[in-house]
């Protein structure tokens, strides 16, 4: 993607990292959370799931942190829900707590064994 920066002018610039254009733009737009691009890209691309883009206008993915996951598509990681956990970055959903485990909060990035007495 490149932009021409001055009305009349025939010079184009290539877009920064993080924005894109399409043909003959005036602008560069930035791309959104879970997406990225490359210096003079003319769009943006999707992260893989297990990652994302923590803000707009990025250059790179980056894994979901141990407690958070992605599906397919735009978007930030997501903090597992309750009941759920996932212990290790890059994961693309969470894992349910094993029999005789919880997990009571949400973006966990572990299960917690059950006390004595008592059972999940």
């Amino acid at each position: 993607g490149t932009y021409v920066s001055e009305e009349g002018s025939s010079e184009t610039t290539n877009c920064s990292a993080g924005t894109y254009s399409s043909t003959a733009a005036s602008y560069c737009k930035i791309c959104g959370i879970g997406s990225y691009s490359a210096e003079g890209d003319s769009e943006c691309k999707l992260c893989d799931a297990g990652s994302s883009s923590n803000a707009r206008g990025a250059s790179e993915c980056e894994l979901c942190p141990a407690g958070t996951y992605k599906g397919a598509g735009a978007g930030p990681c997501i903090d597992c829900p309750v009941a759920t956990y996932t212990d290790e970055e890059g994961r693309s959903e969470c894992k349910l707590a094993e029999p005789g485990t919880y997990v009571n909060n949400t973006g966990s990035s572990e299960s917690t064994t059950c006390s004595a007495g008592t059972y999940s």
